[in-house]
C-alpha cells in the first residue's frame, strides 16, 4: 500500500467501517468500487479518509474505504479534522459529495489527453473516465425504397397494413401511368 498524502494516522478498516456516516447520500455501486480499487493499487493514496473530531464519523471517503476493503488492506490513511458545528460537518459531507460534479468537462482536452496516454500503451481504465474507452454506437446502413411516382391518399388505412397494401397501389399506379401515357400519347 502507498500513501502520498499527509494524515493524521493509520486507522485500521476494520474500526473504520464503524465510523462511516449514516447520513451519508452517496453510495457506491460495485462497478466504481473495483474501479477506484484498480486506480487506488496503482496510485496509491493522494487523499485521506476525513474523520470528524466533532462527531467521530466520516466525513469524506466512504468510496475510498469500500475500495480499500475490496483490496484488502488492513489500515487506510485518516485525516481527523475539527467541525466548528454539526451543520458545518454536514456541509462538508454534502460538499465533498457534490463538487467534482459541478465540473464542465471539455471533452476535445479529455480526448486529447486519453489519445496521448494511449499512444504509450498506458492503461486508460486508470483515469476513470469508462464512457471514453467505450466503442462509438455503429449506425448500420438504412435501405431506401423509392416511393412510387404517383402518391395516393390512404384515409383510415393503419400503417401496419401500408405493407400489405402497398403492392396493389403500385400496381395501380403502374395502371394509372399507362393509361396517362397512353391519353397523351393518342393525341
Amino acid at each position: 500500500m502507498k500513501i502520498h498524502c499527509a494524515y493524521t494516522k493509520l486507522v485500521p478498516l476494520s474500526e473504520l467501517i464503524k465510523l462511516r456516516n449514516p447520513r451519508n447520500p452517496n453510495t457506491h455501486p460495485s462497478a466504481q468500487i473495483k474501479l477506484f480499487a484498480k486506480i487506488l493499487e496503482h496510485q496509491g493514496w493522494r487523499a485521506p479518509i476525513v474523520v470528524s473530531n466533532l462527531s467521530g464519523l466520516m466525513v469524506a471517503g466512504h468510496g475510498a474505504l469500500e475500495a480499500a476493503r475490496l483490496n484488502e488492506y488492513e489500515l487506510a490513511p485518516v485525516d481527523f479534522q475539527d467541525f466548528a458545528s454539526e451543520d458545518d460537518e454536514t456541509a462538508h459531507m454534502l460538499a465533498d459529495n457534490e463538487l467534482a460534479q459541478l465540473a464542465e468537462r471539455d471533452k476535445a482536452v479529455v480526448e486529447s489527453l486519453l489519445k496521448e496516454l494511449g499512444t504509450r500503451d498506458f492503461d486508460l481504465e486508470l483515469t476513470g473516465i469508462l464512457d471514453a474507452l467505450q466503442e462509438p454506437a455503429r449506425l448500420e446502413p438504412v435501405t431506401y425504397q423509392k416511393p412510387p411516382k404517383m402518391t395516393y391518399v390512404l384515409i383510415a388505412v393503419p400503417t401496419v397494413k401500408f405493407g400489405e397494401i402497398n403492392p396493389h397501389i403500385e400496381a395501380i399506379a403502374a395502371i394509372a401511368e399507362t393509361r396517362v401515357e397512353t391519353t397523351v400519347s393518342d393525341k
